[in-house]
């Protein structure tokens, strides 16, 4: 899909978010162990495109990896404003059990001219989260997410509901 800001959002988490491979949405069911996914973003004020697995989230803990960071030129300045970005993640299991993840974009202003930014493969035991999930979970803090989970998701993290944040032409 393609997104944009309309307003300045300082947050520090803000910017272009996409989570696959979720059960996110299960949080509020109390079993943090299902609320698994990987996500990409785009951040708001330094451009940088970033991957983290997360691996346990309940109301009270959140259990990820550290992120996997890359530089994205053209956003050195951080995303620009008013103007619509194409973003695409992308996460396939290659070789059993790893999962190779991409983010592609798009910034010829909607002319489908894409292309890899960055890419990251997980590989069991090889990204671990940063703190121990729970032993009533069955993933351990290196585990890949495999196959297809509830969610997916394309959204915009900023500062408060004054921030603008946009998608069009959203497929997921």
């Amino acid at each position: 899909g393609y997104a944009k800001f309309s307003l300045e959002s300082p947050k520090a988490n803000a910017g272009i978010n996409m989570q696959v491979r979720s059960d996110h949405g299960l949080v509020s069911t109390g079993n943090g162990c299902d609320a698994q996914f990987y996500w990409a973003q785009i951040n708001y004020e330094t451009g940088e495109a970033s991957f983290t697995k997360e691996l346990y989230h309940d109301e009270v803990t959140v259990v990820r990896s550290s992120k996997i960071v890359t530089d994205i030129d053209e956003f050195s300045s951080g995303l620009p404003i008013d103007e619509w970005v194409g973003v695409k993640f992308v996460a396939f299991t290659t070789g059993g059990l790893n999962v190779r993840l991409e983010l592609w974009l798009d910034t010829s202003g909607g002319n489908n001219q894409w292309r890899r930014v960055a890419s990251h493969k997980d590989r069991p035991g090889q990204w671990n989260t940063t703190k121990p999930v729970p032993s009533q979970c069955i993933q351990n803090e290196g585990d890949t997410i495999l196959g297809p989970n509830r969610y997916c998701a394309l959204f915009n993290v900023g500062r408060d509901e004054s921030t603008q944040g946009k998608c069009k032409y959203c497929r997921i």
